[in-house]
């Protein structure tokens, strides 16, 4: 049996916009964005989507115009939710719903509506199905995580698609590494106490005795919830240590207390005319 995937990390550029795929998704139309491409100027350069950090909504919404036209995406057909960090997984059936929408999940089989998240560290994941043709994505911060809001997404497809989690392909986009993301005693204590999880597993590689591993812990939880190791991409690209590229919102916070960074998007779509990986 072949282990999990590890893409070869290629970032590559589209129109100015900073991008990578990946190869278990190369049916649909799918991208983990970066920062670049953008009219926002600092602190929200440049290609910000996030309506939440005081960033002129002019600007905005340029900014999501350009991944529209970017990767042929309809208006009004690209679905962003509120985020609150929790574990609400929405099924997109017939209307789309409004972005006051509270929620961290996102799953649908319909083709051509773009559903997507937005992250400034927290983990990025996208979800297919190609046998049941649904789609995915979760938004998984450290509470949504501890929540298991991949299992949850993956629960949800197989209630709503009897999707067969064994058949599902996930990849984790870029997203805050065990290398920069130190957090505190009560927080460990959490995932050890409440999911039983191993201190190695809840630290990943590194010494520091509070690191977290969020991509590595969400890779575990996918494999709980019965996806195969080998249909797991991770990207292994820390926000924080590559802020030239992507949002990071703990760099942004050690460089200058109290400025707000800008939110990437990461989004997965059914077409029929994918570009591949």
């Amino acid at each position: 049996m072949q282990d999990q995937k590890t893409t070869n990390n290629k970032i590559a550029n589209k129109n100015d916009l900073t991008l990578i795929r990946s190869e278990l998704l190369a049916a649909t139309s799918h991208a983990f964005l970066g920062r670049t491409g953008g009219v926002s100027p600092p602190p929200h350069q440049s290609l910000n989507t996030g309506l939440h950090v005081n960033d002129n909504p002019g600007n905005i919404k340029k900014n999501r115009a350009r991944i529209r036209n970017c990767f042929s995406i309809e208006n009004k057909k690209m679905v962003i939710v509120t985020q609150v960090h929790g574990a609400e997984v929405v099924d997109i059936k017939n209307n789309l719903p409004p972005e006051t929408t509270k929620a961290d999940a996102l799953i649908t089989a319909r083709p051509s509506v773009a559903i997507a998240v937005q992250t400034a560290d927290c983990v990025p994941i996208l979800f297919f199905d190609p046998n049941k043709k649904v789609i995915g994505v979760a938004h998984a911060g450290w509470r949504g995580t501890l929540n298991k809001i991949a299992e949850k997404t993956i629960a949800a497809m197989v209630k709503n698609y009897k999707a067969d989690p064994a058949d599902i392909h996930t990849a984790l986009g870029p997203a805050i590494g065990p290398c920069c993301y130190g957090v505190s005693t009560e927080i460990i204590g959490d995932f050890k106490d409440k999911l039983g999880y191993d201190l190695k597993d809840i630290r990943g590689a590194t010494d520091g005795d509070k690191n977290l591993d969020l991509p590595g812990i969400n890779k575990l939880q996918l494999e709980a919830a019965g996806v195969a190791p080998y249909n797991i991409d991770q990207t292994r690209i820390c926000t924080a240590c590559r802020s030239d590229l992507f949002f990071s919102h703990r760099r942004a916070g050690a460089a200058a207390s109290g400025i707000q960074t800008g939110r990437q998007l990461s989004y997965i779509m059914i077409t029929n005319n994918p570009e591949g990986y």
